[in-house]
């Protein structure tokens, strides 16, 4: 899970859909809700690089209910504003 220390978020390794491989990189993955299998996301040199890409790739599964890691930003703001019908 994310941990907030001194106004930076560190990431754990316990963040769903990231593992550490054994040459010291990230790999991240998420579940297809729909046809029940897994995409890979990724291979990243760090571990919060990795939560991102699969913050990222969780917000296009889920949308807005998605449990992600990090606080939502001015990007995911202007999104939500964007899909609000009129």
């Amino acid at each position: 899970m994310a941990k907030k220390r001194n106004d930076d978020v560190t990431v754990t390794a316990t963040a769903k859909g990231v593992r550490k491989r054994p040459w010291s990189t990230y790999g991240a993955e998420i579940t297809n809700p729909i046809k029940k299998e897994r995409v890979w996301v990724g291979t990243f040199k760090t571990e919060e690089e990795a939560a991102r890409a699969f913050h990222t790739a969780a917000r296009m599964y889920h949308g807005p209910k998605a449990k992600l890691y990090f606080p939502p930003t001015n990007e995911d703001n202007l999104e939500n504003a964007n899909n609000i019908e009129t």
